[in-house]
């Protein structure tokens, strides 16, 4: 994928712009860490291959192709992953003003790297950005079960925060008039995933195994 240091500044950019500055100095307690030559040198080279866009002193990560890394790994034809990968993608490029500042947005990436560079590292972008519908999905099978997945899962505070954060910036979606839309994608992923995992193309135990290999 990227090297470490350009993942960092991908990470903290999925959600909005931000300087190198702002990044440096958040996880690294020093402003200028990030424009050392050979991390700079990284940076750019991310940019160079289409993860990073930059704008005047900020940079923000490319949804475009975040997205189609999202979805790259999934080697299958079939009629449900076509509609799994375009449902997806929509959500979180037709749906980004709202979905951007609710899933990826940087206080969510604070709360599960700790901003521990390692953590960092090891951060699956796939799981990050599935994981609000892999806790739906858990949701419609049994709620009592969520409950206590999230509990062993050490998932309250994202749980806590994602609800605040949709309730926070719903106005995006009223104001355009995409509520619906958003509940239909969200039914329309979920389902999907479901259907996915029945075949074999998609395992839930990969996710598990994602999230305890994580620290949860």
């Amino acid at each position: 994928m990227i090297g470490k240091y350009a993942k960092i500044v991908l990470l903290s950019t999925l959600g909005e712009p931000k300087s190198l500055v702002e990044i440096s100095t958040k996880w690294f307690d020093n402003k200028g860490r990030l424009y050392q030559p050979a991390i700079l040198k990284e940076i750019k080279e991310a940019q160079k291959e289409g993860w990073l866009i930059e704008k005047g002193k900020t940079f923000e990560a490319n949804m475009e192709k975040v997205v189609e890394y999202l979805v790259s790994d999934i080697k299958d034809n079939s009629k449900v992953v076509s509609n799994y990968i375009k449902w997806i993608k929509s959500f979180y490029l037709e749906l980004g003003a709202f979905t951007r500042k609710v899933y990826v947005i940087f206080r969510i990436i604070e709360l599960l790297t700790e901003l521990d560079h390692k953590k960092a590292e090891q951060l699956d972008l796939r799981f990050l950005m599935k994981l609000p519908f892999f806790l739906r999905l858990v949701e419609k099978r049994d709620k009592e079960l969520l409950s206590v997945f999230i509990h062993l899962m050490s998932l309250e505070e994202y749980v806590n925060y994602v609800e605040k954060f949709e309730l926070q910036y719903l106005h995006i979606l009223s104001e355009n008039k995409l509520v619906d839309r958003w509940v239909e994608h969200f039914g329309a992923v979920t389902s999907s995933l479901s259907e996915m995992n029945k075949k074999g193309i998609f395992t839930f135990g990969q996710d598990i195994k994602k999230m305890k290999a994580f620290g949860g």
